[in-house]
């Protein structure tokens, strides 16, 4: 595509310099602003640099923690003195890295094991898919007209789960009440 080179080939100023130099455009058909920048040319551009890439060690004990361990779920942002489940795994592994007393190899599995002595439960990929394939297979023998009960986080308040087959009335849902 022509479209994709155009600035590859020149600036406006130097390929209307072309058409002038070679005859194509007469000097009298130059547009106003001609001679304004060709006394008064821009700045050049300076070469592109590509971006270093930055690295800290917690990253690497990030992409660990996901490629061994299923997402956890969703993390609630509005409350900034809780951390998700993963920054406690790279806090944790910080730490036992600091103090020195567990060799490099036996690390991850040290944190994996501090944090469920704190009851945190890491479910692998595997666990997941797994739980994922039973859950399936136990949804399609029971009946639909079962709805299960679940608690309202921070609350002792039984709420009714609706599950996606069963239809749910949405007129006037969204109806201004006076």
């Amino acid at each position: 595509m022509a479209g994709s080179r155009r600035e590859s080939v020149g600036s406006i100023l130097t390929r209307l310099q072309g058409l002038l130099r070679a005859g194509a455009m007469k000097a009298e058909d130059r547009p106003i602003w001609y001679d304004i920048v060709k006394a008064k040319p821009p700045k050049p551009v300076p070469p592109h640099r590509e971006v270093q890439k930055i690295l800290y060690p917690e990253d690497f004990v990030r992409a660990r923690f996901y490629k061994t361990y299923a997402d956890p779920g969703a993390t609630v942002l509005s409350n900034e003195n809780s951390k998700s489940i993963p920054q406690k795994f790279v806090d944790r592994y910080l730490e036992l890295h600091g103090k020195g007393e567990t060799e490099p190899s036996r690390l991850f599995e040290e944190t994996t094991q501090s944090l469920a002595a704190e009851g945190v439960r890491l479910i692998t990929h595997e666990e997941r898919a797994a739980a994922r394939g039973k859950s399936q297979v136990t949804n399609k023998s029971q009946a639909s007209a079962v709805t299960p009960e679940t608690t309202e986080p921070g609350t002792s308040e039984k709420v009714k789960v609706k599950s996606p087959s069963q239809k749910v009335d949405i007129k006037g849902l969204f109806d201004e009440k006076s």
